[in-house]
């Protein structure tokens, strides 16, 4: 309140952005907001990215997709800190990583997925092991994911994100890598094995189909993003499952 009154004498009042942010409060994000988008004050925006409070990430995600690769960075810290659901968490990183074209930056996403557990975030980081530029850190990500994901990973899922993680590892040459190689092996023998079911013989006599035999879902269609097949089970992944549905190829 006080800035704000010497404000309103002020010639410049750009000056005042800097305190105006140091405050977290979240009238000073709406003010450096509205004369950033309304008045296109450069200076708003500079100092929304010193702001911490939560509020400012939707100026930074706007900022983000029209270029701006330091806003996309203060972005994914303020979901980092400040989100703890790991569900939103991961689904906003995630967004994030299709939004921005910088190797760096898509750096700094991935890492965050990785101090993100979840099941889909361990499959996102996976897509990434095939990128030269960005498979160092995404098998970096999967190993901590892995080791720290209370959500059960499918088993084959599991042993192929994780044995290729090893090999970008391995391939980067550092001493210390080989602990993380280890701790990837280690995880790879303490993984069970996915059940397969089998029809018996009187079902196969009697005509019965099977739909689903514990590891893949050949014979279905519809949302395989939100259900997925995990050591036996469909398992409907959270806040991906509720778009649309799963159905039999055939009726």
């Amino acid at each position: 309140q006080l800035v704000g009154q010497l404000m309103q004498g002020a010639s410049n009042t750009s000056r005042f952005y800097p305190i105006i942010a140091s405050t977290d409060t979240k009238e000073a994000v709406q003010q450096l907001q509205e004369a950033w988008e309304k008045n296109g004050n450069k200076e708003a925006l500079e100092a929304l990215k010193t702001c911490n409070n939560f509020e400012a990430s939707k100026a930074m995600l706007t900022a983000a997709k029209q270029g701006d690769d330091k806003a996309m960075l203060r972005y994914v810290q303020l979901v980092s800190d400040n989100v703890s659901d790991l569900d939103d968490r991961c689904k906003r990183l995630s967004d994030a990583l299709d939004i921005t074209k910088s190797a760096d930056t898509r750096k700094a996403i991935i890492k965050a997925l990785g101090a993100t557990p979840t099941m889909t975030a361990f499959i996102n980081v996976g897509k990434y092991l095939g990128d030269n530029e960005l498979a160092y850190t995404a098998a970096y990500a999967a190993k901590d994911i892995a080791a720290k994901c209370e959500e059960e990973l499918d088993y084959k899922q599991l042993c192929e994100t994780l044995t290729l993680a090893a090999e970008k590892i391995k391939a980067a040459g550092s001493a210390d890598d080989g602990y993380a190689i280890d701790e990837i092996k280690k995880m790879i023998a303490e993984a069970e094995p996915s059940p397969v079911y089998q029809l018996s013989e009187e079902e196969e006599k009697e005509g019965y189909e099977m739909l689903f035999d514990g590891t893949n879902l050949d014979k279905w269609t519809g949302n395989k993003v939100g259900y997925v097949p995990v050591n036996g089970c469909i398992v409907v992944t959270a806040n991906y499952g509720n778009e649309s549905n799963l159905y039999t190829v055939n009726e």
